[in-house]
C-alpha cells in the first residue's frame, strides 16, 4: 500500500494521510468522496495530492517514507478527474 496526503495551499499544511494501493486507486477514492461531499470538492482546488511513502504491515518497520513528498496531482487535475468520472457515472459507466 502507498501513503498519500493532501497539501492545502491556503493553510500550508498536510492533511491526515490515507492508504491506497496506487495512484489510480487514490484518485478513485477522491472521486467517491468528492461526489458525496460538496465541502471536499470546494477544498480540492487549493489542494495537491502527494505520495508520502509505502506501508507494508508484514515488515518490522511498516512505514517507509520518501525523502521528499512526490506530487501526484494538483487540485485542478483532481477536479478535472472528478468531473470526467462524474460524467461517466451519470452515463452508466464505472470508475
Amino acid at each position: 500500500m502507498k501513503i498519500y496526503s493532501f497539501f492545502d495551499t491556503q493553510f500550508q499544511l498536510f492533511t491526515d494521510p490515507f492508504l491506497a494501493p496506487d495512484d489510480v486507486s487514490a484518485r478513485h477514492l477522491i472521486v467517491q468522496i468528492a461526489v458525496t461531499s460538496e465541502s471536499f470538492r470546494s477544498c480540492l482546488s487549493r489542494s495537491t495530492l502527494y505520495l508520502l511513502g509505502d506501508f507494508d504491515a508484514s515488515m518490522p518497520d511498516p512505514i517507509s517514507l520518501t525523502d521528499h513528498p512526490l506530487r501526484v496531482a494538483t487540485g485542478e487535475e483532481l477536479l478535472s478527474f472528478v468531473a470526467d468520472s462524474s460524467k461517466s457515472l451519470f452515463r452508466g459507466g464505472s470508475l
